[in-house]
């Protein structure tokens, strides 16, 4: 049987070995909520427009280096993009908003991060097997 303190060291040490080790935090984000449009079939019964929402967690936006990542964050710790499978793209670093796109096979995802006016605004196209869609979503951040 472990000690008292020992799982939660445990849990402590798998939070740091998942994070960057020199990446500096530039925004965290809330759930994103929106707009999203599904097209009928797979799980989805009808075609049209809904309130949506993403994420149950908060997505971090760091930057290591001049390399910026995006890693989802919630009660199991947190995770990359890119260790979903994802290629991330800086587009633009203009006017103090950062643009990033996400990618892989099936989901292009591009977000808009607004440092100073404290929010993010999501556009996600997705062709899954269970759905077909797309969203925008706003998040606030801090």
């Amino acid at each position: 049987m472990l000690p008292p303190m020992r799982p939660v060291a445990i849990a402590t040490l798998s939070l740091l070995l998942a994070a960057p080790a020199h990446a500096e935090t530039v925004l965290e984000c809330g759930v994103f909520e929106g707009q999203s449009y599904y097209l009928k079939g797979g799980i989805i019964a009808e075609t049209g427009w809904m309130e949506d929402s993403m994420g149950g967690g908060a997505l971090r936006l760091v930057k290591e280096g001049e390399t910026y990542d995006l890693l989802v964050v919630d009660g199991a710790g947190q995770k990359s993009l890119r260790e979903f499978g994802m290629t991330l793209t800086l587009l633009a670093e203009a006017q103090g908003k950062i643009t990033i796109s996400a990618a892989d096979a099936s989901t292009v995802e591009t977000y808009i991060f607004d440092p100073a006016g404290g929010e993010a605004v999501l556009a996600r196209v997705m062709a899954i097997e269970s759905q077909h869609g797309a969203s925008l979503f706003r998040a606030d951040c801090n």
